[in-house]
Order: structure tokens, then C-alpha cells, then sequence
């Protein structure tokens, strides 16, 4: 193993607490994130008491139940304001949100899940409860599928060992060659779907965010199956991220897999 995929299991391990801690709004107990994390629960335990002692998480009173805690609410906070990417696209992302009265939504690569850093909320309430911080699987959602289509196939096989996925909703990818030949189709023609898969009545478009080759984010509009039409949205995807340079002060960012200066200016 070369130094650039070694990692500290302990380390991975309080990561992925910690991540499964912030997916809830109310306290969650030591059986249920063990349940969810696939840790036993002496090492819950364990990691959780030594992120409380930090501000990590906080454990509710009289009882064995967790939430997330003001360090990582601060750690939160403080990641956004001084994230280019998110200062880059967050004044597009508002403007399509309000231009097209859909959720627009912008999320980061966690694992096997995708978890939403900004979001704009749509005009029209969603079945949904997604907010900033809310997880989606990535092989369930269309950002999930740009996120996964700038990993190589080998580092999706370690994600996904089994040959069946989990179940999420009606019209969820289950067989991984299946996930295999989407995600073909995600970096032919760079942009991915979701309809039905991550809930029942719910549909998005998404394109992934480079900077530079690396695909750092992605950036979707989602809305009710009944009325949306994920391929009337791409173009104003794409306009978000300003792929041709034309603001001067931002980190580069493109659809492409290019910088600014390589796309180049008009």
C-alpha cells in the first residue's frame, strides 16, 4: 500500500461516527449507530466519549443517546465560509433556486454517501427532509453518481464489494455492473439522472465539479417527478459554475475536468 492510500483506522472509524451522528436531528443511541456504522458497540462508546470530552458530540441527559456538538457545528461553519468552491457557486445556486423553484443543492463525497454542504430549498415543500448536512447513498442519487464517476473503477469496487446494492427506493440501481454501465454513462456525457431512486416521487439532475481533473463536489436541481424535467435544467447547471472563465476571482472551477484557463476565455 503506497503512502497516498495509507489511513489510520481509529481515525476512520471516529470519521465515520461522527458522520453518522450528524445525519440525525434527535439524539441517537450506542445500539443504533453501531447498528448503522457496522462497529461493535465498545468502540462507539468509546469514540463517542472521547469526542464529547473534545465538543464533538454532546450525550443527552440520563440517557445513552448522542447528538452532534458545537465543535463540529464551529468546524462546520468555519469549512464553508472559507471554502472557494462554495463561495463560487453559492450566489448561482440562489439565483436557480429562486429563478426555477426547485432545491438546489450542492454535496462532497463521504464514503458511500453524499452529504450536502449548501442547499437553496425549493419554493414547493419536497417529500423530503433534506437539509445542509443531510446524507443521501451515492449510488442512489444523481449527485452520488458524479461524485462516483471520477473515481476510478477499482477504488468503486473497494465501495461496493457485494454484487447487490442496498434498496433505497423504487427505482434504485441494485446490481453493481448495473451502477458500472450508469456510471459509464455519467462520464460520457457528464452529467447524471436520478428519478425515483433516492425517494418516491422525487427526480434530479446533477453535474459533477472539478477543479482541475479532480472531482471535488457536485452541484444538482432536484424536484417532484410529476413535473420535472431533470434535461431542462442542465444548461442552468453548467451556467452556476461559469465554465468559461468569465469571473476572473474564483478558484477555477468547471464541468469539464479543465480549469478556467485551459476552457479558456471567449
Amino acid at each position: 500500500m503506497d503512502g497516498e492510500q495509507r489511513r489510520s483506522r481509529s481515525v476512520e472509524r471516529a470519521l465515520t461516527l461522527l458522520l453518522a451522528v450528524a445525519q440525525h436531528r434527535e439524539p441517537i443511541g450506542v445500539s443504533d449507530l453501531a447498528r448503522q456504522t457496522g462497529l461493535s458497540k465498545s468502540t462507539v462508546h468509546l469514540s463517542l466519549q472521547t469526542m464529547r470530552q473534545f465538543g464533538f458530540v454532546e450525550q443527552e441527559d440520563g440517557s445513552d443517546r448522542y447528538l452532534l456538538g458545537l465543535q463540529a457545528a464551529q468546524l462546520g461553519a468555519q469549512a464553508l465560509d472559507v471554502s472557494p468552491v462554495v463561495s463560487w457557486v453559492a450566489p448561482g445556486m440562489r439565483r436557480l433556486a429562486e429563478r426555477s423553484g426547485e432545491a438546489v443543492s450542492l454535496g462532497i463525497r463521504a464514503d458511500r454517501a453524499v452529504v450536502f454542504v449548501k442547499r437553496y430549498e425549493t419554493a414547493h415543500r419536497l417529500g423530503t427532509s433534506i437539509t445542509v448536512g443531510s446524507q443521501m447513498p451515492m449510488h442512489a442519487s444523481a449527485s452520488g453518481k458524479c461524485l462516483l464517476s471520477g473515481l476510478p473503477d477499482g477504488e468503486i469496487e473497494e465501495l461496493y464489494p457485494d454484487d447487490v446494492l442496498p434498496s433505497q427506493s423504487t427505482n434504485t440501481i441494485r446490481a453493481r455492473s448495473a451502477l458500472f454501465d450508469e456510471l459509464a454513462e455519467v462520464r460520457k456525457r457528464g452529467y447524471a439522472f436520478n428519478t425515483d431512486e433516492f425517494v418516491d416521487g422525487i427526480s434530479a439532475a446533477a453535474i459533477p465539479v472539478h477543479l482541475g481533473e479532480r472531482v471535488v463536489a457536485a452541484l444538482s436541481i432536484a424536484g417532484p417527478t410529476t413535473r420535472f424535467q431533470a434535461e431542462d435544467w442542465l444548461t442552468d447547471l453548467h451556467e452556476v459554475l461559469d465554465p468559461r472563465g468569465t469571473r476572473a476571482d474564483g478558484p477555477h472551477l468547471s464541468p469539464t475536468g479543465h480549469t478556467t484557463e485551459e476552457v479558456g476565455n471567449p
